[in-house]
């Protein structure tokens, strides 16, 4: 959906827990051929070391589940994503 419709994306908010595709290499990807756009990744498990130390690198706001609005906004906000 991203490469056929990467103009009207404005932020990819990814769960790290997918089936298929984990959501640490969907951020990857994503980084990579769309380096300018804002990601927020989310999950309802703990991360382990060697995940959050790959999402840090990047600089992608992570948020635990269950969030809040205002911990989701002040995701977006660190993304560079506007609310």
């Amino acid at each position: 959906m991203l490469e056929s419709h990467a103009a009207n994306v404005a932020l990819m908010i990814t769960d790290l827990t997918m089936p298929g595709m984990s959501g640490l290499e969907l951020l990857e990807i994503v980084a990579t051929r769309y380096p300018s756009l804002p990601m927020v990744a989310v999950s309802g498990y703990s991360v382990h070391a060697e995940a959050r130390a790959a999402i840090e690198a990047r600089r992608i706001p992570f948020v635990s589940k269950p969030f809040t609005r205002g911990q989701l906004a002040d995701a977006l906000a660190l993304a560079g994503a506007t609310s």
